[in-house]
């Protein structure tokens, strides 16, 4: 089911070079023998390629749905835009001892003391989606003098139909909590913490 959700939905590639090369051998077909069901096909297959490219669009996958939460919630950093940051983070959320409302108070905290560009995510790669969770993992590098590390996030279905970031636990190195990343971004612009 996955294969034919990813053939069909999320990326078509295959099914759109599939009918193009189906195209091209019927073209061949009918040059050949000029028979009325050739030329029949000749106008299913790219009726085949539309109409899967019309479902593609017109169905976003739940993997479609964390990435697209993921690049806003990434995007709402970079802005420092905390409204739209929280937008993305389910109400239950829980991480290192946070809520929401103290993941909030700690992104309007790292707000003040970060740089613009001071964090970049690489590598966001979504690993698991079952019974209305997923997980997915990502490099936060500190561009000015700090090291990389790496998170794993949990990303949990809402009653809306919107996914969003219902935990963060650092990876690498694992002792490391979200609170622990913000003091750290205080120390690399020389804010005390």
């Amino acid at each position: 089911m996955e294969f034919l959700k990813h053939t069909f939905l999320e990326a078509p590639f295959l099914v759109f070079i599939t009918t193009g090369m189906a195209e091209l051998v019927t073209v061949a077909v009918w040059q050949k023998t000029h028979a009325r069901r050739v030329l029949v096909m000749l106008v299913v297959w790219p009726c085949v390629a539309v109409a899967v490219a019309l479902l593609a669009a017109a169905v976003q996958t739940d993997r479609e749905k964390i990435t697209a939460t993921w690049l806003d919630i990434e995007s709402a950093i970079e802005a420092e835009d905390t409204d739209r940051l929280m937008r993305g983070i389910a109400e239950d959320f829980s991480s290192g001892g946070l809520d929401h409302e103290a993941l909030r108070r700690l992104a309007d905290e790292a707000r003040t003391v970060m740089a613009p560009g001071a964090v970049r995510f690489d590598g966001f790669t979504l690993h698991e989606i079952a019974d209305g969770k997923a997980t997915a993992t990502v490099r936060a590098v500190y561009i000015r003098g700090g090291y990389p590390t790496d998170w794993t996030l949990t990303f949990a279905a809402q009653p809306d139909g919107a996914w969003r970031l219902a935990g963060a636990e650092c990876r690498r190195p694992a002792t490391l909590k979200l609170r622990a990343a913000v003091n750290q971004l205080k120390q690399l612009k020389g804010v005390g913490g």
